[in-house]
């Protein structure tokens, strides 16, 4: 679903890695932390859930406090994902998304495992 105004956020996920970044306005943020186990991306929700909280807080700047413009959030795990996700893989990296980004009026988050995409792909991911 589209939304007026609508600002989107890159999220790549490397091991112990998330960057993110606004397509919109072009901020950066990575933060490094131990979230990953030998046998998943995401092993430690709660480690990965702040870091992402601290991602979110520094791209998703808010130019007025009263009006946050909806999110749309892709979520892109580069590693460790070897023949597709199982399904708790996708919902453990769909539900850290939505609630890192809760506070910033995340409209909706999409769970992306292919080749890194465009702006314009970003754009148009469902």
């Amino acid at each position: 679903m589209k939304y007026l105004n609508q600002k989107h956020i890159y999220v790549l996920i490397k091991r112990n890695e998330l960057s993110g970044t606004s397509i919109e306005d072009g901020s950066k943020h990575t933060e490094k932390a131990i979230f990953s186990t030998e046998r998943l991306l995401v092993g430690n929700f709660s480690v990965a859930e702040d870091a992402l909280r601290l991602v979110a807080k520094k791209i998703t700047r808010q130019d007025s406090w009263w009006y946050k413009p909806p999110l749309k959030v892709v979520m892109h795990p580069l590693e460790m994902n070897e023949g597709g996700l199982s399904e708790v893989e996708y919902r453990a990296i769909r539900e850290l998304g939505l609630s890192a980004f809760l506070k910033a009026n995340v409209r909706s988050v999409v769970v992306w495992n292919g080749k890194d995409l465009s702006e314009e792909e970003i754009r148009s991911c469902e």
